[in-house]
């Protein structure tokens, strides 16, 4: 049988296999991945800017970077997988573009774990360079340290196993040869759940410090308002994670998978608007001519207490990118303080009161 003009699986008693034009989801696959790599771009670029205005540009903006780039191929692949199977009943699919799906869902699987990885990466980062700079010893810094390890040795884990999926790897996509293979269907589910703790835990961190920070109740609902579209995040990883276990209960594969596809790359997305979200008060100033980008570090980097409870941190200027109101270029609401003249100062008057 010629495998161009044969469906993959035999059609329903109440179907009819067609090769020709059957029905697609694939509008709404390029839909979601029109909007997700455009929001992509505006948030990375969005973040990238402020930051070299800053003068803060570091090694969490280049993972960054990487992780675009790694996002921007998944999607190209995945819009790639459309043409050969992907979003199609697997009746109206033929046996030879079935084998190109199944290589392509297999390199989407791939590109999965670095590309998520790389994104939580500099979230968590992010997370801890405004909440928890001040004080590295405390357990909520500790604890973001291991979210960043767990989440590193969880992703690595899960891509290799879907590079190794088949003994030999050919099996992957031509399930008709001898071989052996480990249930993907169990990855994805795994992967899944993990990925919806994960998210649900990021999420809940900053929440959970500024609850300690002594701020106006305003800045904190700024600020919290702010890591809001983590809420998003989260939604978009239940529903895939939901579409995800509907592969046990279908051969139907090539239809099953499109919504998992769609869900991956709206959370992907809004990933990438976490991570600028804290600079896009600070560049909308900007963009307004109000704001200049004179900021000086408030607190030198120190840890003030009071009442037993943290002031907040301002390493980097990240703390003043997230809450600050900037207007006729100067900060109204975090004081710009000179601790090092008030360091000489003291220092002078001492030495003044010794030779006295």
């Amino acid at each position: 049988m010629d495998p161009n003009t044969t469906p993959a699986i035999p059609a329903p008693p109440d179907q009819t296999s067609n090769l020709i034009d059957p029905y697609t989801t694939a509008p709404q696959r390029i839909a979601v991945s029109v909007i997700a790599l455009l929001l992509c771009v505006l948030s990375v670029a969005g973040r990238l800017y402020t930051r070299v205005l800053l003068k803060k540009f570091n090694l969490d903006d280049c993972v960054l970077v990487l992780s675009a780039t790694l996002f921007a191929a998944f999607t190209a692949i995945a819009l790639v997988a459309t043409k050969y199977g992907d979003g199609k009943h697997l009746w109206n699919v033929s046996q030879a573009d079935f084998e190109q799906d199944l290589f392509l869902e297999n390199l989407l699987e791939i590109l999965y774990g670095p590309t998520m990885f790389t994104i939580k990466y500099v979230i968590l980062n992010q997370i801890a360079a405004i909440f928890f700079d001040h004080h590295r010893r405390v357990i909520a810094s500790r604890f973001i340290q291991g979210l960043i390890l767990i989440n590193f040795l969880f992703f690595f884990s899960i891509t290799i196993a879907f590079a190794l999926a088949c003994t030999p790897r050919e099996k992957i996509w031509k399930p008709q040869i001898d071989g052996y293979c480990i249930d993907t269907k169990v990855l994805v589910a795994v992967g899944s759940s993990f990925n919806v703790v994960s998210d649900i835990t990021i999420f809940l961190t900053p929440i959970a410090a500024l609850s300690k920070l002594q701020l106006a109740v305003k800045k904190k609902l700024r600020a919290a308002t702010v890591f809001a579209v983590g809420i998003l995040a989260i939604v978009a990883s239940v529903l895939r994670l939901y579409y995800g276990l509907w592969l046990f209960w279908t051969i139907d594969i090539t239809w099953a998978i499109s919504p998992v596809g769609q869900w991956t790359i709206a959370e992907f997305s809004f990933g990438y608007l976490i991570a600028a979200s804290p600079y896009l008060p600070r560049l909308f100033t900007h963009m307004r001519g109000i704001d200049k980008f004179e900021l000086q570090p408030s607190f030198n980097n120190r840890s003030y207490h009071s009442g037993g409870k943290s002031v907040a941190p301002t390493r980097d200027g990240d703390w003043e990118a997230l809450t600050s109101r900037s207007e006729e270029g100067v900060s109204r609401e975090v004081p710009q303080l000179n601790f090092s003249r008030v360091h000489v100062r003291d220092a002078a008057n001492s030495r003044s009161a010794l030779r006295a």
